[in-house]
């Protein structure tokens, strides 16, 4: 009998499995990722740390991942969401119930933090994506607005 999916809260021991299923996500959407246990480390459990993560385990196994992040909107009236940055089920267990779990998870959360929003997005092409957040209740939405990138010197070191 295959037992439950559980949410757990990564852990400074997880950095490898987390690199690892960065890497599987990475190739499945066709990008590229470097490794860098100390970046990882240090966002995720350091100090001064910016995301928190979370994995989906079944049978002792972790299957599945979250990364997410706050996104504040001060100056509207929704004033906090919670952002996933990345969502990531192993191949062999999609359609069984493991990203929605970790999403239910993820809104409970966003909720014990004031979060009054749970946003996340999905390469253009990845269609599979798409239709699971309009099935788990997600709307899509425009971006409104430029947006616009520089790097910062100190980023290079």
């Amino acid at each position: 009998m295959e037992k439950a999916t559980v949410i757990r809260n990564a852990t400074e021991k997880d950095v490898t499995r987390i690199e690892d299923m960065i890497a599987d996500l990475c190739e499945f959407q066709g990008d590229t990722y470097v490794r860098n246990a100390c970046a990882i480390y240090r966002d995720l459990f350091g100090p001064d740390k910016g995301a928190d993560a979370f994995f989906a385990v079944k049978d002792g196994k972790e299957v599945g991942f979250a990364l997410v992040t706050w996104h504040f909107s001060l100056h509207q009236t929704i004033k906090r969401r919670l952002n996933v940055h990345l969502l990531y089920v192993d191949p062999r267990h999609r359609r069984t119930g493991v990203g929605l779990k970790l999403m239910e998870h993820l809104e409970d959360f966003a909720a014990s933090f004031g979060a009054t929003e749970l946003i996340v997005s999905a390469h253009l092409q990845n269609e599979p994506a798409h239709q699971a957040y309009l099935a788990m209740g997600f709307k899509r939405r425009m971006i409104d607005g430029a947006h616009f990138q520089k790097m910062l010197l100190s980023a290079a070191h």
